[in-house]
């Protein structure tokens, strides 16, 4: 008696690949079996590592706008705006600025447990606020200006000094108002210190142009391009808010052990951020021709 041989099931790698995407969006097992045509879907998903890992691939969540920039958007910046503002200032002169947002009371979304026990918290908070971010291509840091939706917060009591800038608004937002008020407190700074300098921003609605400043000369990024162009983007900010949330995680553990209360600070977390890293930065991407 002659034996059966067994059908082999060679389903190529990039079609496992569509079917275990469609099935982490949510489409289930069984559904992808019947699309798709392929029996036991399950091994794929439980050894979907393995499968990947073998040949050297991974899934990734796609994020960013790098692929949207082309050559053509950042053709005058390069060709024209960067080379006029390195031969006009210094690196030292040169700052570049951008916002931030900020979910302050948002806990870390990490832990560590025992296997076997549920993991499993609570809903997210969505108090925020918008920080800004400058320093110069030699690292050196403006105060940390930060927006609150609160005039009068709870936690500025007895506090007679912020070490930041602090500003309230409606919706904790950028506006073009407090934007003007925000560069002439700048030009007011540096006119007292003697420098002129050259303030590189994005071009959105809140940034609008202003006149009579003595001592800042705004310089826009083209429209679209600061996934490519905004030195800030290029991990500053990223690593700002690492920084305070590795503080927040040592701050609840340090109260939960003295059984105190719980502040957080982002001006501290700013200083960690040190000027070098911010000077590479901003040079990497500013400064290439000079």
């Amino acid at each position: 008696m002659s034996a059966v041989k067994r059908k082999l099931n060679n389903t190529k790698l990039i079609k496992k690949c569509q079917i275990i995407r469609e099935v982490e969006k949510g489409m289930t097992n069984k559904e992808a079996s019947e699309k798709y045509g392929v029996p036991k879907i399950s091994t794929w998903m439980k050894n979907k590592e393995k499968l990947l890992q073998g040949h050297n691939i991974s899934l990734k969540t796609i994020g960013g706008e790098f692929k949207s920039v082309t050559p053509q958007m950042t053709c005058s910046w390069n060709e024209t705006t960067l080379p006029t503002i390195l031969s006009n200032y210094k690196l030292e002169d040169i700052f570049n600025a951008d916002e931030f947002g900020l979910f302050y009371q948002c806990l870390p979304n990490k832990t560590y447990h025992f296997k076997g026990e549920k993991c499993s918290g609570g809903k997210k908070s969505k108090v925020r606020f918008t920080g800004m971010a400058a320093a110069s291509a030699k690292g050196e840091k403006m105060p940390m200006f930060v927006i609150g939706k609160s005039k009068s917060a709870r936690c500025f009591k007895n506090i007679k000094h912020l070490p930041t800038q602090y500003i309230s608004q409606k919706k904790s937002w950028m506006s073009s108002e407090i934007f003007e008020e925000w560069v002439r407190k700048v030009d007011r700074k540096f006119r007292v210190d003697g420098r002129k300098i050259a303030l590189i921003i994005d071009n959105c609605p809140a940034h609008p142009t202003l006149s009579n400043l003595t001592n800042v000369q705004l310089v826009f990024l083209p429209p679209n391009t600061t996934s490519t162009l905004q030195p800030m983007d290029q991990c500053v900010i990223r690593s700002l808010k690492a920084y305070y949330r590795g503080k927040v995680a040592r701050l609840i553990s340090r109260a939960l052990e003295e059984k105190k209360a719980l502040s957080k600070d982002i001006n501290s977390a700013r200083n960690e951020v040190t000027g070098r890293f911010l000077g590479t930065r901003i040079q990497r991407n500013h400064c290439k021709l000079f």
